[in-house]
């Protein structure tokens, strides 16, 4: 009997890993990539640094799926049978030295993604694997010619196999080949996909409806001293204030003013007002949307809500390390300390410059630094009222980045689609296709997460579809 032929639609990350995977078994693999170059979106990753894996104690419990009952279990199983201890143990051999970064991330000591990629095309040539480029996967069907289960058709030929791995990645960064055709390919094998969308990406925001204002304070406290009759006055007086579009334009301006300003802060996500996600990290203006790690670890939230026709408010705590009351105190101590100081230098060491005057206009106290207000001007309501901002400042999600910039797919073919030994797919009408990284309804957060899983569930369908699972590590 001659060796087991395997076809690898997608030379990826997680398609080079499966094709290792295979040959390492004894295969015959042949890797059909659409693109005229491989590995275009690997060199992408970790701002070109590749974020090559995470050590993180428990990783299978960060990812994410549409099956929240079967991603657990099927991640562990992956990386019980090839964590990523065993990930560097691989690429140490290939040659590739690592370090570690941040306690857990590590990334290649060149620094550079392309030494990651060279070193995988190197492994694959002298395992013998074959490579075809511009080989566009157009339909995959079952066959008995010359002994071999199934046929795979490309716009310029046919390939013959016992086993055939999806590895076609989803649909993020479509320019690098990963442009959402695996879907149909699993689709026409009879498969079920489920509602994908942009994961770790920008969020586009307009400015929410915030917890308490100066406004509503004066109002609060006027009902206490002098009755409703002021409120009614005040509802008569909501007719005279500028048009609606107006404003809108005034606060997209501000919030355009903060493009370039990072910082540290608290990003959470409610979903019809009920708590979906929330990360600390490193946020990061632009002129059209929040982004920055925080911001994405917690996108994919955003993306399934706003596609599913939900409000997606984001809630900022621009001052993560402190509570309410300690900011409260700071800005009073402040006032009390200097009160001839202009009253804009109470905030001067507390948030970026830019972020001040749209902080109080957040607030409802923009109107407090007009002409020259000094420290000894602010008051408690003045206070609490900024505080309150300060600690949850509140946007409402309009949209997130498209696929053409997110760095992550989150949805794919269903998890209920595949064994979770052996990522085969279910049913013996299907025997001998495997299904491999993004293509699968599995995401991580950023870190090493998603490139470990394109490793682990590569090797584990490449070993699998050779039938040499004695190889794999338990």
């Amino acid at each position: 009997m001659g060796k087991k032929k395997v076809v690898v639609i997608g030379c990826g990350a997680s398609g080079m890993m499966a094709a290792i995977a295979a040959a390492k078994a004894g295969a015959e693999v042949t890797v059909l990539e659409s693109q005229k170059h491989p590995g275009r979106k690997l060199l992408m990753t970790g701002n070109s640094r590749c974020n090559l894996t995470n050590l993180a104690p428990r990783p299978e419990a960060e990812y994410q799926s549409g099956d929240e009952e079967r991603v657990l279990p099927l991640v562990k199983s992956v990386f019980r049978q090839f964590p990523a201890g065993s990930t560097l143990d691989l690429f140490h051999q290939m040659g590739l030295l690592t370090m570690v970064e941040h306690n857990t991330y590590v990334y290649p000591v060149t620094g550079q993604s392309q030494s990651v990629l060279n070193i995988l095309l190197e492994e694959l040539k002298e395992l013998g694997v074959k490579l075809k480029y511009s080989e566009k996967a157009v339909s995959v069907r079952r066959t008995e010619k010359d002994g071999a289960s199934w046929t795979v058709l490309t716009e310029g030929w046919h390939y013959e196999a016992d086993s055939v791995i999806l590895a076609c990645g989803g649909r993020s960064c479509p320019q690098t080949g990963s442009d959402g055709s695996g879907y149909a390919l699993a689709e026409g094998l009879g498969m079920k996909v489920t509602d994908v969308v942009p994961a770790l990406t920008g969020i586009s925001v307009r400015f929410g409806k915030q917890p308490v204002t100066l406004k509503s304070l004066q109002e609060e406290q006027k009902m206490l001293y002098e009755g409703p009759g002021n409120l009614m006055q005040d509802q008569e007086d909501k007719s005279h204030r500028a048009p609606e579009k107006k404003k809108e334009k005034e606060e997209k301006a501000l919030l355009s003013s903060l493009a370039g300003v990072r910082m540290n802060a608290g990003v959470s996500v409610f979903i019809d007002r009920v708590p979906a996600a929330r990360d600390i990290g490193q946020l990061q203006f632009t002129a059209t949307d929040l982004s920055g790690i925080v911001v994405f670890q917690v996108s994919r939230k955003v993306s399934r809500a706003l596609r599913a026709g939900k409000k997606a408010e984001i809630r900022l705590d621009l001052l993560p390390a402190f509570t309410e009351d300690e900011v409260e105190t700071i800005i009073s101590r402040y006032a009390e300390n200097h009160p001839d100081a202009p009253l804009k230098m109470a905030f001067c060491g507390l948030l970026p410059q830019q972020l001040v005057p749209v902080v109080l206009k957040a607030a409802g106290a923009a109107d407090r630094m007009k002409g020259e207000p000094k420290a000894s001007d602010l008051d408690k309501m003045f206070i609490r009222a900024v505080s309150e901002t300060i600690k949850s400042f509140r946007l409402e999600a309009t949209g997130v980045r498209g696929f053409e910039s997110c760095q992550v797919t989150a949805g794919g073919v269903a998890l209920s689609e595949v064994d979770p030994e052996s990522l085969e797919a279910s049913g013996p009408a299907l025997s001998g296709i495997f299904l491999t990284g993004e293509i699968l309804d599995v995401d991580g957060p950023c870190g090493g997460y998603n490139l470990q899983w394109a490793w682990s569930s590569g090797y584990v369908a490449g070993t699998h579809a050779a039938g040499g699972t004695e190889t794999i590590k338990s």
